[in-house]
């Protein structure tokens, strides 16, 4: 009867240490879960936290909590992701690089990695690798007018506008409001020498984006290659009222060159060379500008510093020899035109000059050299005085 019994106890002593067991296997379970649960649940305020820091221009603290929230989910691929994108605005690029890697190694089909990648590779001017990565990221994700735009950026830095251009025209009613897919297409017509295109293109762009200055002021570079310096004039006159930008005044001044105010053109030089005194290229335009507003002692005096520094300008020598036959001196501007075609300068066009001076007249002097200088002046907006798109 004891044997009996004693064997229940242990029966049921088993029976006890078995469920025991079960629970805290279980208990355990939980907790894991509920553990993993909190650090995702952690990470995902963490991501959204930095993401604020990072859009509020507080890249150190955005990489700090990204850091603290990596502790807690070290496999978390937007985690990884989110650093990529923090150390690449702190210019730490390898740092950047190695983030992405590993975001990529936990989540390959992220279209995200794809497009951070070309990102990188763009900072690197590696274009080639840039396009590759765009191309991914914008096949991934077809519903993206930034993965799309750039693409198009892409193909425009390796010289492919008529790809760029089809590629833009194909996806316009795919993004019917997106005015940067239009500016881009204007950008590649602007290229391929399209001009009336590039003009009607960065019109919608601007009418899709009517508080932006991007696109008024690639129009205004447009209509500038275009000859229409009036229409341009009037497009950068309202966007200075609207915001003085500095960096448009040099298309504005050549505007008002061409359009025959010289002296608004001078006006607007000298602001530019009051912000950037050692700018070459303005300094030789104000001095077609003073030479055309008829400020020739002025022009001649700051041409001969110039060119006291620059003994090879060739157009500093030219606008010299303009400046001093309009005073009379014909030998001297015959001196400087010499030197101008001994510096690089066009021996054909100046050979005209020095027979005009040749007639010892100064009325012919002036009137060979005004409307060559004037015809110089249309030349001078230029894409590297427009602002960049």
């Amino acid at each position: 009867m004891r044997t009996h019994y004693r064997r229940i106890l242990t029966l049921a002593a088993s029976i006890l240490l078995i469920f025991a067991s079960g629970c805290v296997s279980s208990k355990q379970e939980a907790r894991k879960q509920a553990v993993a649960h909190w650090n995702q649940v952690r990470s995902g305020v963490t991501l959204q936290m930095a993401e604020q820091q990072l859009r509020q221009g507080q890249a150190d603290r955005a990489r700090d909590s990204v850091q603290e929230a990596l502790h807690a989910s070290p496999d978390d691929p937007q985690l990884h992701l989110l650093l990529a994108r923090v150390l690449f605005e702190l210019r730490d690029l390898s740092a950047a690089q190695a983030s992405l890697s590993r975001a990529k190694a936990l989540a390959s089909d992220l279209p995200e990695v794809d497009y951070w990648q070309g990102v990188l590779a763009q900072a690197a001017g590696q274009w080639d690798e840039a396009h590759a990565a765009y191309q991914a990221a914008s096949a991934r994700r077809q519903d993206s007018a930034e993965c799309l735009c750039a693409l198009l950026e892409a193909k425009l830095a390796l010289g492919h506008p008529r790809e760029a251009l089809d590629l833009a025209a194909s996806r316009f009613r795919d993004f019917p409001r997106e005015a940067r897919l239009r500016a881009l297409a204007g950008s590649a017509a602007t290229q391929l020498g399209d001009l009336a295109r590039a003009e009607e293109l960065y019109e919608q762009a601007a009418d899709l984006d009517p508080t932006g200055d991007e696109a008024p002021a690639a129009l205004a570079q447009v209509l500038c290659l275009a000859g229409k310096y009036e229409q341009a004039a009037v497009l950068l006159e309202g966007l200075q009222a609207r915001e003085a930008r500095k960096d448009l005044r040099p298309m504005l001044a050549a505007c008002h060159l061409a359009c025959g105010r010289y002296e608004k053109a001078q006006d607007l030089y000298e602001a530019c060379l009051a912000d950037d005194p050692d700018k070459v290229s303005i300094q030789l335009r104000a001095n077609e500008a003073r030479l055309l507003a008829g400020r020739i002692s002025q022009a001649r005096q700051e041409l001969q510093t110039l060119l006291q520094r620059r003994p090879n300008d060739s157009q500093g020598w030219q606008l010299l020899g303009h400046a001093l036959a309009l005073e009379g001196d014909f030998d001297q501007a015959r001196r400087a035109y010499t030197q101008s075609v001994a510096c690089g300068g066009s021996a054909e066009q100046l050979q005209e000059y020095i027979r005009a001076i040749d007639l010892r007249s100064p009325l012919s002097a002036a009137a060979a050299v005004t409307p060559a200088m004037t015809m110089d002046t249309r030349a001078v907006t230029r894409i590297d005085d427009a602002p960049a798109r």
